[in-house]
């Protein structure tokens, strides 16, 4: 499929203006990842640097413009802040996942922050072994968190990787599943939160039952061995981005069955820059940016 025919092609948005944005502060980077940012219904946090009194800064959605000075958020003291998610069903409480092992849960005012917050202001900690990479609200259960835990900088035959299923009212792990020899890069649920969809250093996407600590379906889904990523969709269809095999090597997407990773449902080729692509699935709409 060439995507040069589709209609949409040559559709741009339109910027909005830098006073209706959020602006005056640096998002953290770190190694291959992107910037962490988490959006809800109330609030938006970002994983910053630069700040002295903030490493998560959280705005209300009218908090728009360059930053004043009521520069509050939440400064971990002890550890580097890794990830961050909104709970699915409270929109005040914000997980943090740090290079620790930690997760801690803060719970946020409606009219926003006025102080900063730190470890000592959060209202449950989770105890882990190693460095907290992603963590994931469970879409349909109530106090089920899940997290991804490994090395924070590791790569291919690196330390393995685990994923740890959390029930935040006891504060114990329900599961846990090691995958290893791995660094874990993305990890998504399916919509009903029976299934999750992982993708890893070594360039293999696994479709894994939770319950069962099954791998249902395991397959390299680009050709070449650069980073991949992949999030689960409605209806048990699977979004991948990778780049092709090759001496073009360029960027694409695929879309696959959850029942079957060897033979994609559709691959797009995209165009023949280097970025990696990291996408953000909106499930209320039903669309990937």
């Amino acid at each position: 499929m060439d995507i040069s025919k589709s209609k949409f092609r040559n559709i741009f948005g339109k910027a909005r203006k830098r006073e209706e944005g959020y602006d005056g502060f640096r998002l953290k980077v770190t190694g291959s990842n992107p910037p962490t940012i988490a959006i809800n219904n109330k609030f938006l946090a970002f994983i910053v640097s630069g700040i002295s009194d903030a490493d998560v800064l959280i705005r209300r959605h009218d908090q728009t413009g360059r930053l004043g000075k009521d520069l509050f958020g939440i400064k971990c003291e002890e550890a580097m802040v890794t990830s961050l998610s909104w709970c699915t069903r409270d929109d005040n409480l914000l997980a943090v996942g740090n290079v620790k092992g930690e997760i801690l849960l803060f719970r946020i005012p409606d009219g926003g922050l006025t102080q900063s917050l730190t470890e000592s202001h959060a209202e449950t900690s989770l105890p882990g072994s190693s460095a907290v990479l992603d963590i994931l609200w469970h879409p349909t259960a109530a106090n089920l968190l899940l997290s991804s835990e490994g090395s924070q900088f590791g790569g291919q035959g690196s330390a393995d990787s685990s994923l740890v299923l959390w029930n935040v009212a006891t504060k114990e792990s329900v599961l846990s599943l090691t995958i290893p020899n791995c660094h874990m890069v993305s990890v998504s649920f399916s919509y009903n939160g029976a299934n999750v969809v992982c993708t890893d250093s070594t360039h293999t996407t696994r479709v894994i039952n939770l319950r069962d600590k099954e791998i249902l379906q395991e397959a390299r889904c680009h050709k070449k061995l650069r980073r991949q990523n992949s999030v689960y969709l409605r209806n048990g269809l699977i979004f991948t981005t990778g780049f092709e095999g090759g001496a073009s090597g360029g960027r694409e997407i695929a879309l696959w069955s959850e029942n079957d990773l060897e033979k994609p449902i559709s691959k797009i080729g995209i165009d023949t820059n280097s970025g990696v692509l990291y996408p953000i699935y909106d499930p209320d709409l039903d669309i990937i940016y």
